[in-house]
């Protein structure tokens, strides 16, 4: 199935990123594409919006934001729980559902 991810490559393919020290990359990082400034988060190199706070409790971002598109990874794979919307995009009217990689609608 096609996606509007920016990051995306396919449901077995997992991409890591390292920091300038060749450390797996950890927090948030910022890039471009196509113009566009790109807020990342990583956790442990993969891909992840999930943090925690300090009781504990799952605070769930997204790991892609840009202009009009917001992407939610887990464990650097597209994936929102709850059945909720994993990818909007086009000006937030497009949206997509993932669970750990894998289109669901």
């Amino acid at each position: 199935m096609e996606t509007k991810s920016l990051f995306y490559v396919d449901s077995e393919t997992v991409i890591r990123s390292y920091d300038e020290t060749g450390n797996l990359a950890e927090g948030t990082r910022m890039t471009v594409k196509n113009d566009k400034e790109i807020i990342l988060r990583f956790s442990h190199g993969l891909l992840d919006g999930d943090s925690f706070s300090k009781d504990g409790k799952l605070i769930v971002q997204p790991a892609v934001e840009t202009e009009g598109h917001i992407e939610y990874w887990r464990e650097g794979k597209l994936h929102r729980d709850d059945g909720l919307e994993a990818v909007y995009t086009d000006g937030f009217t497009t949206k997509e559902y993932w669970e750990n990689g894998i289109r669901i609608k």
